[in-house]
């Protein structure tokens, strides 16, 4: 991965053997570095799941079934695939000059609240092979990169699949880009959430 800064992207993806899951939905996503995201997500069926911002460790989720605007961590936030979706994007956009490089040849990210990115390169190639969402030594999520299927983007190597799953537990997440712009000029309006009037406001920690 070269320094990115800013992203704009879609993509399909689909979440399997969690309850409440099911089937696939689209999704689309802006990013300035690893610090700042929107994140549109739809259900091909149902429709709009979930439109959601987060900065920094904090997030804003407006979810058109429940009529709610949930505040809060990215954990606290329950729609299916939503935070895993958004920690993958997030890896992808952090800009070069923020990973460092560990004794035993790994790359870290650290994206705050104690969380860090472990991820291992393909040599050969310089890509990412394979990638661990840690808290401490507890492993969050964990990501498979497919070799043959980077494609360059900006002259950019960009990993157009993956998958995504945890130890311990049962569902898996297949995200797939479709479209990618890294680098990508944005404008103030994609960070800004559109919210219909009498929505009710959750505030979780």
């Amino acid at each position: 991965q070269a320094r990115i800064g800013t992203l704009a992207a879609e993509g399909k993806g689909n979440l399997s053997g969690q309850k409440g899951s099911g089937g696939s939905f689209t999704w689309q996503c802006w990013a300035q570095g690893s610090s700042r995201l929107r994140l549109v997500l739809t259900h091909l069926a149902a429709g709009l799941l979930a439109d959601v911002l987060v900065e920094g460790d904090r997030a804003s989720c407006y979810d058109p079934q429940a009529q709610t605007l949930t505040k809060g961590s990215l954990d606290a936030l329950s729609v299916p695939g939503l935070s895993q979706t958004a920690c993958l994007v997030r890896l992808l956009a952090g800009p070069m000059d923020t990973l460092t490089f560990k004794a035993d040849g790994h790359l870290s990210l650290d994206i705050g609240n104690g969380r860090h990115w472990r991820i291992l390169l393909d040599r050969d190639h310089l890509t990412y092979e394979s990638a661990e969402l840690r808290a401490g030594e507890e492993i969050l999520a964990r990501v498979s990169f497919e070799p043959g299927e980077y494609r360059m983007s900006a002259q950019v190597p960009w990993p157009m699949r993956m998958r995504v799953d945890r130890p311990g537990e049962n569902w898996k997440l297949k995200l797939r880009f479709s479209e990618v712009q890294p680098g990508a000029p944005l404008e103030a309006e994609v960070f800004m959430l559109k919210v219909p009037e009498g929505t009710q406001v959750v505030e979780r920690p």
